[in-house]
């Protein structure tokens, strides 16, 4: 739909537009504010704002982390060396080494275990909460304004 109909609507789609650069500063943030070497912030229609982390390099960071005194939740002795995490021929184990960093992740956090998908491991936190709140689901919400739009037309053309 072109611009120029709604004010509303092309204010949904600025913002939608700008989402990739918020995103980035978002995980930038967070990055710092965990003490991460990596992270991502991604939208999801009809699910919302995501933190993910990606298993492989968390579990690389632990352990090069456990030599350096930087104060994080990944630099304290009670984590151990979950290098072997990635290793397919092992499920089990891996799921058994994922609860256990999971469980420090979130005792250590206000980081909220969601879903896997593949090696992305997906959380909610204050922050991404604090974005639900803000922008709501903003693919569904232009959806919606367009369908409206449309129906306006329509309704108009029929009489």
């Amino acid at each position: 739909m072109l611009p120029g109909i709604s004010a509303l609507l092309d204010e949904k789609k600025r913002l939608f537009a700008q989402l990739p650069e918020i995103l980035t500063d978002v995980a930038r943030d967070e990055i710092n504010k965990y003490n991460l070497s990596f992270c991502k912030c991604m939208y999801f229609p009809s699910q919302g704002f995501f933190l993910v982390l990606e298993m492989q390099k968390l579990t690389e960071q632990i352990s090069s982390s456990q030599n350096t005194t930087r104060s994080s939740f990944l630099s304290r002795p009670s984590i151990t060396d979950y290098s072997y995490l990635s290793d397919a021929s092992n499920r089990t184990f891996e799921k058994e080494q994922f609860e256990k960093l999971n469980a420090q992740l979130e005792a250590s956090t206000d980081l909220k275990f969601e879903f896997k998908a593949e090696t992305n491991y997906f959380y909610k936190n204050y922050k991404m909460h604090e974005l639900d709140r803000h922008y709501g689901d903003l693919a569904s919400i232009i959806k919606d304004l367009e369908f409206d739009i449309i129906d306006q037309v329509q309704d108009k053309f029929m009489e």
